[in-house]
């Protein structure tokens, strides 16, 4: 299992959206973040050293193209934030956090509704 760290998850959120940048391409769409060339040049290798990431070497430097979906390391993210912080793998106490913590807007209720039907719906 791979486990990516949130600076590395920017690297990977760029190249998700834009598989196929070089380096210096990443380091500038990441440039809000104040890092340098370098430093996202040292999350990309170790993004390839935990098989996050591929590459393919062209005549002048390497392109980059994810090895993991995005949707495959959300998936496990999710199941890590519910455990670690609600003590459990089920969705149910997260949920419920937001009920009754967070002032949820009408379209948000009614899409929770549309999910929740649509997931009895499903079963």
């Amino acid at each position: 299992m791979i486990q990516i760290s949130e600076a590395e998850w920017q690297v990977m959120e760029v190249l998700w959206e834009h598989p196929g940048r070089n380096g210096r391409e990443v380091a500038i769409a990441l440039k809000g973040t104040g890092w340098t060339e370098a430093t996202v040049k040292t999350l990309l290798n170790r993004l390839l050293k935990k098989k996050a990431l591929r590459h393919e070497q062209t005549e002048r430097h390497y392109t980059y193209f994810p090895a993991v979906q995005r949707t495959e390391c959300q998936q496990r993210e999710a199941v890590n934030f519910l455990r670690r912080v609600f003590g459990g793998s089920s969705p149910v106490p997260l949920v419920a956090h937001f009920l009754e913590n967070q002032k949820l807007t009408e379209a948000e209720l009614a899409e929770l509704r549309r999910l929740l039907d649509r997931h009895d719906d499903a079963h």
